[in-house]
């Protein structure tokens, strides 16, 4: 009999820490939530005293404790205010991507118009070719591993690109970005 007690007892103890487990995940998603909502509320206080900086900051805060597509949009719009357009893009892009079928005409509306303001202000680079892991570098910075699928955008303007591979010498070049697409 001690044994099928002590079963019983294992049992019932998982049962329980399931349940708790349960009701802590569910309190952790509420403080989240919570927690997004905090961050939100104050990049929303901060963008409207044209503090796009701090705002940024909250708006990333509240996208990491609790995604949602929506957050983007603010993260996009302050990435546009402090004149970071390929960030912008990229954040509106993936705003119109995560959002999907969710996204109201008239908002996506709205994003088409920045992006199509946004091609002007920024370039499109594309690495062809190049030896699979090497790395390429934007001003010191290292920006993509190839082989990459797709370009990525750079703000208009003046860069040193540099490739890196073990066991090749390294390549670089100086370039003057314009707004469309560059191929390297």
């Amino acid at each position: 009999m001690p044994t099928t007690i002590r079963a019983r007892t294992i049992v019932l103890g998982i049962a329980i820490a399931a349940a708790a487990g349960l009701a802590a995940s569910e309190g952790s998603a509420q403080d989240k939530k919570s927690e997004a909502k905090q961050h939100f509320q104050k990049g929303v206080s901060l963008f409207k005293n044209d503090d796009f900086e701090g705002a940024l900051v909250e708006f990333k805060a509240a996208y990491s404790a609790k995604p949602h597509y929506t957050v983007r949009y603010n993260i996009g719009i302050c990435l546009f205010k402090l004149h970071r357009y390929a960030e912008a893009a990229d954040e509106m892009n993936s705003y119109l991507k995560e959002g999907g079928k969710d996204v109201p005409p008239d908002k996506k509306g709205e994003i088409e118009e920045y992006l199509d303001e946004l091609t002007s202000l920024v370039g499109t680079v594309m690495i062809k070719g190049g030896v699979p892991g090497a790395k390429v570098y934007v001003d010191g910075k290292q920006k993509i591993t190839l082989p990459q699928a797709g370009p990525f955008l750079l703000n208009v303007g003046e860069y040193l690109i540099e490739v890196k591979a073990d066991g090749y010498e390294p390549w670089e070049t100086t370039l003057s970005l314009p707004g469309g697409v560059v191929q390297l």
